[in-house]
């Protein structure tokens, strides 16, 4: 059965060996990975050589699985069978090694397997070397011809310079000047803008007393602004840890017992704003200036109006991705705004109808104050008018006897009080009807 079996396997061997040359070796072995850590990156004549030796026809890239089992088979170590002796395999191996270097002897080797058990060739490798030696040539001599030609270039622009006349000489000396002396005009100006020592602006310090005392002053004034700023920082952050703070407290006083005597220093406040919008800092040393609100004013609705205008203009124009990110943006400052207390105003409509609101009692105003002007200028005359009658009465008065006087005309505040309708006491609050007259009357 034995005797069967392999007579049928070696009938069967030549099918075997088709098939294993037929698949390439890289997809029969697995690779060897043992190594891929320790790799190094390719440089570009590396990757280069590469690309040529995979493009090249006459080198043959694939290896068979059966010339790669072969390979093996030659590198492989003897196989110790168990009984048999160490010294009889030695020198089993030593008479296989002879035989393998006078058969290579005699034969021609034309392949070279690489570590991935690729065929490599040396002609490949000589052209390769010769292609890059023949690159690194061409790259030199087109290097040395551009110099060349940037030199005579040189050469030549600076021979097509032309030489200047001597009026244009006069000329162009002239206008440096003009040039010169415009530029010295700035600087004093700019000088006696600032009030620099040296110049003759009034304020500008002259001796050295009052040079030192105005650097003095600008240290002090620099020091108390950067001290403004680093309370404004701690503020900040006070506020921001106030959540903490509250968490930490009840943690605190379960821990400590005995209560701790307090400092000055320890003591912090909350935020004290006044009505023109500076704050006082929360240790109660300092005042903060209000920050200046950008954007039109509160009860300028025009105004409002234009920005909306113009905004709605600038996300017509912009793309529509940058469109939504700033609607986005514009939605999150809105919310935060309102939540914050302040008053949105970005609705057309409601604009649009205060503005009309607001117009209307303008003109409503403008007319009341016109009749007003109207109604005092007529009422100077009427007192003019009765004061000149009066003076005449008196004149007439002095000439004529007691029973011929002539009375004079009332005052205005008499007029005044005579046109005021006074209701009967204890009938002040009339109840009124539908029509306007009162219950009982």
């Amino acid at each position: 059965m034995v005797n069967s079996l392999e007579e049928r396997l070696k009938k069967h061997a030549n099918a075997f060996d088709g098939l294993l040359s037929l698949i390439p070796a890289k997809y029969y072995y697995d690779e060897d990975t043992s190594n891929q850590w320790k790799k190094k990156r390719k440089t570009k004549e590396e990757r280069q050589r590469d690309k040529r030796r995979k493009l090249d026809p006459n080198t043959n890239n694939d290896v068979s699985a059966e010339q790669m089992m072969k390979k093996r088979e030659k590198e492989a170590k003897p196989v110790v069978i168990p009984g048999q002796k160490e010294g009889s395999l030695k020198n089993e191996s030593i008479e296989k090694k002879l035989q393998q270097s006078e058969t290579i002897d005699t034969q021609a080797i034309t392949l070279i397997y690489d570590d991935n058990g690729e065929i490599l060739n040396k002609n490949e490798e000589k052209e390769a070397e010769d292609v890059e030696s023949k690159i690194a040539e061409e790259k030199r001599k087109k290097a040395a011809l551009n110099h060349e030609k940037n030199k005579k270039l040189a050469i030549e622009k600076s021979e097509r310079k032309k030489k200047l006349t001597e009026e244009q000489k006069a000329l162009k000396q002239k206008h440096l000047a003009e040039l010169r002396s415009k530029l010295s005009a700035k600087i004093t100006k700019l000088r006696e803008q600032r009030k620099a020592p040296g110049t003759s602006v009034p304020g500008a310090p002259t001796s050295r007393e009052q040079i030192l005392e105005e650097r003095r002053r600008k240290r002090e004034l620099k020091k108390s602004n950067k001290q403004v700023e680093e309370e404004d920082d701690d503020d900040d952050d006070d506020d921001d840890d106030d959540d903490d703070d509250d968490d930490n407290d009840e943690e605190d006083t379960e821990r400590t017992s005995k209560p701790k005597e307090l400092k000055k220093s320890d003591v912090f406040y909350g935020n004290i704003t006044f009505e023109d919008g500076t704050r006082v800092t929360s240790d109660l040393t300092a005042v903060r200036k209000a920050k200046k609100k950008k954007g039109p004013a509160n009860k300028d609705i025009g105004a409002h109006l234009k920005k909306l205008e113009k905004t709605r203009k600038e996300l017509g124009e912009m793309d529509v991705d940058k469109r939504k990110r700033v609607e986005n943006k514009s939605s999150w400052s809105r919310a935060l705004a309102s939540v914050e207390g302040e008053k949105v105003k970005d609705d057309e409509q409601l604009l649009r109808k205060s503005l009309k609101r607001k117009e209307a009692t303008k003109r409503r105003t403008k007319r009341e104050w016109r009749e007003r002007k109207k109604d005092l200028h007529e009422l100077m005359d009427a007192k003019q008018q009765r004061r000149l009658q009066n003076v005449w009465i008196q004149k007439e008065n002095k000439r004529r006897g007691k029973k011929d006087q002539i009375r004079q005309l009332p005052s205005h505040k008499k007029l005044s009080r005579s046109n005021i309708k006074r209701a009967r006491a204890g009938f002040e609050g009339r109840i009124k009807t539908g029509r306007g007259k009162s219950r009982g009357h």
